[in-house]
């Protein structure tokens, strides 16, 4: 979650080492949210079995970084993309099942709790079958 809201890898190594308590390279932190980031893809695209009944919208508002399109140079010599964090929503949509269970069946990152086309659209296809 860190690296999608504009972590670096230093940021994630070093969370990481926390939690894990051994240090992992810089690669294996990139194989790490390139896997992650695959599976997200694919559970966004997996159709439902039954559609939701109830589909709960609200957003979460973060900070993102995003890159600036400078470069920078860091105390150690590297060049690094410089950063400038922008407030972002994460728009989701939730649905909610009789026998009681629940799971975020869509979201997205949007610049605004507006009407997004795409984003409704994409829940409007878990409507519930009368």
């Amino acid at each position: 979650m860190g690296y999608c809201v504009g972590h670096s890898l230093r940021d994630l190594q070093e969370a990481m080492a926390l939690t894990l308590g051994e240090i992992l390279s810089l690669a294996a932190c990139h194989r790490i949210v390139s896997s992650v980031a695959k599976h997200m893809e694919a559970f966004k695209q997996r159709p439902l079995a039954t559609p939701p009944p109830i589909v709960l919208v609200d957003g979460m508002w973060v900070k993102i970084a995003y890159p600036t399109g400078e470069i920078s140079v860091d105390t150690q010599g590297r060049r690094r993309s410089v950063k400038r964090k922008q407030k972002r929503v994460v728009l989701s949509a939730l649905g909610i099942w009789p026998d009681g269970h629940w799971e975020i069946v869509h979201w997205q990152i949007a610049t605004g709790e507006t009407a997004d086309a795409q984003f409704i659209g994409l829940c409007s296809s878990v409507k519930p079958q009368w």
